[in-house]
């Protein structure tokens, strides 16, 4: 049905009892536990309609939240059957995206205006480097992609710069706290806000002005949010004042995790403490990166009990076992790698004695660096760190049955701590600073909320589901449930051991070739693996084999430079202050216009005030310039000006127009040309698709444009 029709019977139909509970609940807070596979998407579009046909809500009081753009699509195509075109008056969408839409309104209250820039994570590090550039800090040491990784967990615990300072312990957190600071004043001086900052100003705007939270709190009747044990501090703080005034809060998360293992732990004082003994709160001993070892606390502790593990033994004597999954730190000829980047690595300092380097560095080290990688794929002769920071050697390495539980801790910031006298990495994940007491301490936070479990799968047989409830009953944090399918108990699940990857890799082929000649479509095929690197051995057996496949992921759309590019110029014609915008067009494509020239410019722009728009356009009253400089600053400013002269003329402008102007007048799509390559062809494709993109917009404004990119 199109439309909603009276007849909410019908609306109910097909819905099993605790879905049915679910989407009729009346008002106060509501927390619903939902499994994989139990249907929970549909609930929560069933309660929207519900909530619009019985008149507990119109359609503009309904706010839905969730974390992916793809995720919030589905939820309103889904919606929309149920209720029609009323649910373009819903904001149902990211929580960034909600943000935004709040903060394009308010954000004058806090400096802004209306236009600000969203930088995205390549955006971000870029003013980082800067900010390392202007502070004299070491860029090899202290990496822009560490830096902003520490800043972004501090926004998204609602902690600024002044905040995160009071908590300084070590030089590199002292060292963040300055590039901390510059970095706030930065981006404010170009009217632009990171991702977190969507979320830090959104919850600014409410908590500083009681008329625009009351605004908001009295407008969205019902709050109803999607993977809520995703959720952060600021995220949950968000939620809490829009929800403070009816209280009709309604939440889905599952709060089932995969966990992984531990030993031995060496804490803090030097003594070593059984990991089951280990506590939240504890300090343990942790790689830090002034080139020491020092106290790191312990946030979650798990548990889990998996059969299969795999025994590391090294040439000191150190024995470690671990679940096969289990991260580690080690490689073969560590002194002869010569690049590392953390989140695939932690590297040596060179000279004197090695150390661990800081979490979220960068290193690029003489004396080399050891990737993390799984403990399946540690092999003898490879080096892994010591509790001193040295090289202990890999003897033998053996796959052994586990007969007791396995154990998990996260620890804080660094993320790393030393189990049987070998450094490991903890294996926990959170996503952007998630919280999974969010969810389990809901009840806590609202004592009078009611609780629906969501248990029937409709995806999986049971055999799949009782494997997954047997391993999910290991974990210490959780609200029990039991999922349970009417499928069927469908086929055994097996499990073959291999000798290695390349007998894994050669055992999937010939089983994709045997379902294959018992009729099965390739397109009901698929192979799963855990890390980027197993694909390798699979790709090369599949190609031998003949054997067609699609590998999904890559580079995404908006990731790309060519991309970038042209939305960083659509951002400067609006917003003449965004400096990282600016220096990244202003030599692309090469016009002369070299880093000391944008050096000057920027220098000159923090002395004097002005905007380096404004500088660019008078070019000969910055100091230092010579003509050649001024002479291609001149020209390319006269087409950005009449650039943005036809932005303004035509309100709002014609983007896909706009483009196609813009790459014309400013040379960017003669220099594909010119490259003759096929790469500059398919780069000159990619363009041409951002531009029926932008003719295909609903809302075809520069603004929007450059907003729905840079999510």
């Amino acid at each position: 049905m199109t439309e909603l029709s009276g007849d909410l019977d019908v609306l109910l139909l097909g819905l099993n009892e605790p879905q049915r509970e679910a989407v009729t609940y009346g008002d106060g807070p509501l927390l619903i536990i939902a499994g994989a596979g139990s249907g929970k998407t549909r609930v929560l579009t069933h309660r929207i309609a519900y909530l619009v046909g019985t008149d507990a809500a119109k359609p503009n009081e309904i706010l839905a939240i969730t974390f992916t753009n793809k995720a919030a699509a589905e939820m309103r195509d889904r919606a929309e059957l149920l209720v029609g075109r009323r649910v373009r008056s819903m904001w149902v969408m990211t929580f960034h995206s909600a943000c935004a839409r709040m903060l394009r309104a308010e954000a004058p209250r806090l400096g802004y205006t209306r236009q600000f820039t969203i930088y995205d994570t390549a955006d971000t590090r870029r003013l980082i480097k800067r900010c390392l550039d202007d502070l004299g800090i070491d860029t090899k040491r202290f990496t822009p992609a560490s830096i902003g990784s520490q800043i972004s967990d501090a926004k998204n615990k609602l902690r600024d710069a002044d905040a995160y300072a009071q908590l300084v312990g070590s030089y590199f957190e002292q060292t963040v706290a300055d590039v901390y600071r510059s970095y706030e004043r930065e981006m404010h001086r170009a009217n632009a806000m990171d991702f977190d900052d969507l979320l830090v100003r959104a919850v600014n705007v409410l908590e500083l002005f009681p008329e625009v939270r009351e605004r908001y709190a009295n407008g969205f009747r019902h709050v109803l949010v999607d993977e809520y044990q995703d959720t952060n501090h600021a995220q949950y703080r968000w939620l809490q004042l829009l929800a403070g005034e009816h209280r009709n809060l309604t939440v889905v998360g599952d709060d089932a995790q995969c966990l992984v293992e531990g030993t031995l732990v060496t804490m803090a004082d030097g003594g070593v403490l059984p990991i089951e003994r280990v506590q939240v709160g504890d300090q343990v001993l942790s790689g830090y990166g002034d080139g020491d070892f020092g106290a790191s606390e312990v946030t979650r502790t798990h548990r889990s009990q998996p059969t299969a593990g795999i025994e590391i033994t090294m040439l000191s004597g150190r024995r470690l076992v671990s679940t096969p999954e289990h991260t580690h730190f080690a490689a073969h000829d560590p002194l002869r790698r010569e690049k590392a980047t953390y989140m695939d690595a932690f590297s040596l300092r060179s000279g004197g004695s090695s150390v661990l380097a800081a979490p979220g560095v960068a290193q690029l080290a003489r004396d080399g660096a050891l990737p993390m990688i799984e403990a399946r794929a540690v092999a003898p002769g490879m080096a892994m760190f010591d509790e001193h920071g040295d090289y202990d050697m890999v003897a033998s390495v053996r796959r052994v049955a586990l007969d007791r539980p396995v154990y998990d801790i996260d620890v804080a910031q660094t993320h790393n701590f030393v189990a049987n006298g070998i450094v490991t990495h903890n294996s926990i994940y959170s996503f952007r600073g998630a919280d999974i007491t969010n969810l389990l301490e809901f009840e806590d936070t609202f004592p009078d909320a009611h609780v629906v479990k969501l248990e029937q799968n409709y995806r999986s047989t049971q055999t799949i589901l009782d494997a997954a409830n047997a391993v999910i009953a290991n974990n210490r944090g959780q609200k029990p449930k039991s999922l349970w399918t009417e499928i069927g108990q469908g086929d055994p699940i097996k499990i073959r051991e291999l000798d290695d990857e390349h007998a894994e890799a050669r055992f999937v082929t010939g089983e994709i070739q045997r379902l294959v000649d018992e009729g099965t479509s390739r397109a009901e095929v698929a192979v799963f693996y855990r890390t980027n690197a197993q694909s390798r051995v699979l790709e090369d057996t599949l190609v031998r084999a003949e054997i067609a496949y699609q590998v999904i992921g890559g580079t995404k759309f908006y990731d790309r430079a060519e991309i970038k590019d042209a939305i960083a110029y659509l951002t400067v014609v609006v917003n003449h202050q965004d400096i990282g915008s600016f220096t990244r067009i202003v030599n692309s494509p090469r016009r002369g216009i070299g880093n000391t020239t944008i050096s000057r410019l920027l220098a000159y722009s923090n002395t004097s005030g002005e905007t380096v728009w404004e500088l660019a356009a008078a070019p000969e009253g910055v100091p230092g310039l010579g003509a050649a400089a001024i002479k291609s600053l001149r020209r390319f400013m006269s087409t950005m000006e009449v650039l943005a002269e036809r932005a303004e003329s035509s309100q709002p402008p014609e983007v896909s127009l706009l483009l196609n102007e813009m790459l014309a007048e400013t040379g960017y799509l003669e220099s594909l040309e010119n490259e003759r390559t096929i790469e500059a062809q398919g780069r000159i494709e990619n363009l041409q698709e951002l531009v029926h993109v932008a003719a295909e917009s609903p809302t075809p404004t520069c603004g929007s444009t450059t907003r729905a990119s840079r999510r």
